[in-house]
């Protein structure tokens, strides 16, 4: 069984995420989320890295001000909200832009992640499940993987992945194309991953394999 963390300030953050948590990535349109539901509607912890990038920048909170002071306030919308495309378009054609907002949102994304975890630890030793997991896109683009205890890659066939992206998002077979092409390519993350879930078949069948990883990862 995990050992048991009697509270966040007795053990080192590093410590937390590599002995206690699973980090969950995958291509778009793979199949996180509904793996992350599922382990979520057991107790379990679940972190959505994407949905904290969006708070992080939230108005009126620390990102906000700081990506404001770093890149201007052309970036706003009518409304004095950050324009997310506009944000992205500024700093994805500019690798040293791109860094610098790198440098206010990590740091927020880590310390956001944190006031989750204190939150839900209580609970979750008085349960014996320690165990937590961080829904994130690109853990081995950013070459992270060795921050947390294992990685388990959502995986199907490209086929599926481009018949969920064009309903899903509503896109051309070509535009949906383009969005996987934009990403680290499955075939490269798939020896990299310590688990592979494949999100292609019945529902209850995914559902049993995330059952089986979650108890080997109990009792280990």
């Amino acid at each position: 069984m995990p050992t048991t963390i009697s509270s966040p300030e007795q053990v080192n953050w590093a410590a937390i995420k590599r002995n206690h948590c699973i980090a969950v990535t995958g291509g778009i349109a793979t199949g996180k989320s509904t793996v992350c539901q599922y382990i979520a509607s057991h107790g379990f912890l679940v972190v959505d890295a994407d949905q904290l990038s969006r708070e992080a920048i939230q108005t009126g909170s620390p990102g906000y001000k700081k990506v404001i002071q770093q890149f201007g306030r052309e970036i706003l919308d009518a409304s004095e909200s950050i324009d997310r495309s506009r944000l992205a378009s500024l700093v994805f054609s500019n690798a040293e832009q791109r860094r610098q907002l790198e440098a206010i949102i990590h740091p927020e994304l880590d310390r956001m992640t944190q006031i989750k975890y204190e939150a839900h630890i209580h609970k979750a030793e008085s349960s014996g499940r320690t165990l937590w997991f961080y829904e994130a896109s690109l853990i081995f683009e950013k070459n992270l993987q060795d921050q947390f205890r294992a990685v388990w890659l959502t995986d199907c066939p490209e086929a599926l992945q481009i018949e969920r992206l064009m309903k899903r998002n509503q896109l051309s077979k070509n535009d949906a194309l383009a969005r996987i092409a934009s990403q680290m390519p499955q075939a490269q993350k798939r020896p990299l991953a310590d688990k592979i879930i494949d999100t292609n078949g019945p529902i209850e069948d995914i559902h049993h394999h995330i059952d089986a990883l979650i108890q080997e990862c109990m009792l280990d």
